[in-house]
């Protein structure tokens, strides 16, 4: 959990009073360099963090609006609790889960079980950072179980929205114990699914999970199993299963498509003379663009330079630093935030319009127009390219360093790259970092 903080002169502010922040020094080797030092500076839920880092948080929990805050805040995390002993006996009547570390001890524990009941039973009281593991036995029997510490809060608030740390509104009160912990043996629909989806709903006595910022995968794998179990229940193969891992529909970005093309399509109807024929066609061929980020495509560069474009020139009042918003809003988690932004915008024009003040250092009034003039942009910058340097092969590149020459003059000779399909959130993933506008290569 993040925490907002009051710090006055070294003190934090809890329940209308001001007490001491808690000091310790961290001391870190570096070869043949002498050691950082530096103090960690922390208040009642936990470290002081980087100043910037709430505005993550506004990203990746969907908060509108984003504020920059001047202030400071903390993090209490599982990892950082108290060590506990790990759980030995089979009878969990008594026992009580708290916080620590026990999992890899577990997990070597349970490495010698012989049936997915067994793993399951050893895997209830593992505690220590949360992980997700599915397994399945010889027998045919599949199960899933969310292990680690999932702490409880006091008024039933979740982890993915900043708290007042000076209050306890938002304390944790426990964790959530062997009995309540999501887990599953042979469901009715005979498969399970992960994939960075939820673990548990609202609607669970403790719930673990809820919101997890990565679930394009997860329904993409979902809705495809079950056409399969529709389809050909009984005789799903092998390779059934490695052309699910192959698939490259990308959901996430099928919902921001369809919401960009449709404010186009509202902004255009008003601003006609703003619409041409080159607009009109990237339009279209983005309309018909099935989502893929094959290969071979085009689409998919058009989107994503596109995207980048957007993501380049939006929310510039809002972050001073660059280099740093570019990283936040590339990020996978930030998919949610703009898919959410982008449906607003579709009501209401003008809603959000002050984060879309500048594009390319000129004025823009609007979200709508900087989207156009990002689209106009990719356009252009895809006319740069040779005609067939355009599919998304081309420019989306795996990237493979050789160090340590890659930080050498040497680089060209020991590095290598090669043609890669699929994107952030496709089942196919390959993550795009960044551009590289100087090799024309998403990497």
């Amino acid at each position: 959990d993040v925490y907002e903080e009051k710090i006055l002169d070294g003190k934090y502010l809890f329940n209308e009073t001001y007490h001491p922040l808690s000091l310790r020094k961290e001391v870190i080797k570096v070869k043949n360099e002498p050691d950082r030092e530096f103090i960690v500076e922390s208040t009642r839920n936990g470290p002081l963090i980087s100043k910037k880092a709430h505005i993550i948080h506004y990203i990746n929990s969907n908060i509108q609006p984003i504020m920059i805050s001047n202030g400071d805040f903390s993090l209490r995390w599982t990892g950082f609790e108290n060590i506990t002993p790990r759980v030995t006996t089979t009878d969990l009547t008594n026992v009580e889960i708290n916080s620590g570390y026990s999992s890899m001890d577990d997990l070597f524990r349970a490495s010698t079980a012989k049936t997915v009941f067994e793993f399951i039973d050893i895997m209830k009281t593992s505690v220590g950072v949360a992980q997700s593991i599915s397994v399945a036995d010889v027998d045919g029997n599949i199960g899933f179980i969310a292990i680690g510490s999932h702490p409880k809060r006091k008024e039933r608030i979740f982890g993915n929205t900043i708290s007042k740390g000076w209050t306890d509104e938002n304390d944790w009160v426990g964790f959530v114990q062997h009995h309540e912990r999501p887990f599953v043996i042979n469901p009715d629909k005979g498969f399970i699914v992960h994939a960075n989806g939820p673990l548990s709903s609202e609607n669970t006595e403790a719930p673990v999970a809820v919101y997890t910022p990565g679930t394009a995968r997860a329904k993409r794998i979902t809705s495809i199993l079950e056409s399969m179990v529709r389809e050909k229940a009984g005789q799903i193969e092998y390779a059934d299963m490695v052309s699910i891992l192959k698939d490259k529909n990308d959901l996430y970005v099928k919902n921001k498509k369809k919401n960009l093309l449709k404010i186009l399509k509202k902004y255009l109807k008003a601003h006609p003379k703003e619409s041409t024929s080159e607009i009109r066609q990237t339009i279209n061929l983005l309309n018909t663009w099935r989502n893929r980020f094959e290969i071979e495509y085009v689409e998919p560069t058009y989107f994503s330079v596109w995207e980048y474009y957007i993501l380049k020139n939006i929310l510039t009042d809002q972050f001073k630093d660059f280099d740093q918003k570019m990283k936040i809003l590339s990020n996978p988690s930030s998919n949610q935030f703009l898919m959410r932004l982008y449906k607003f915008m579709l009501d209401d024009l003008e809603y959000k319009k002050e984060y879309c003040t500048s594009y390319e250092g000129g004025a823009v009034s609007s979200c709508p127009e900087l989207f156009l003039k990002g689209l106009k942009s990719a356009i252009d910058y895809v006319k740069t390219l040779k005609e067939d340097e355009r599919n998304w092969g081309s420019v989306h590149q795996a990237y493979y360093q050789n160090m340590p020459f890659s930080r050498t003059p040497l680089a060209p000779i020991f590095e290598r790259s090669s043609k890669a399909s699929g994107s952030d959130n496709t089942i196919a993933i390959c993550q795009s970092k960044y551009f590289d506008f100087e090799k024309n290569q998403f990497r």
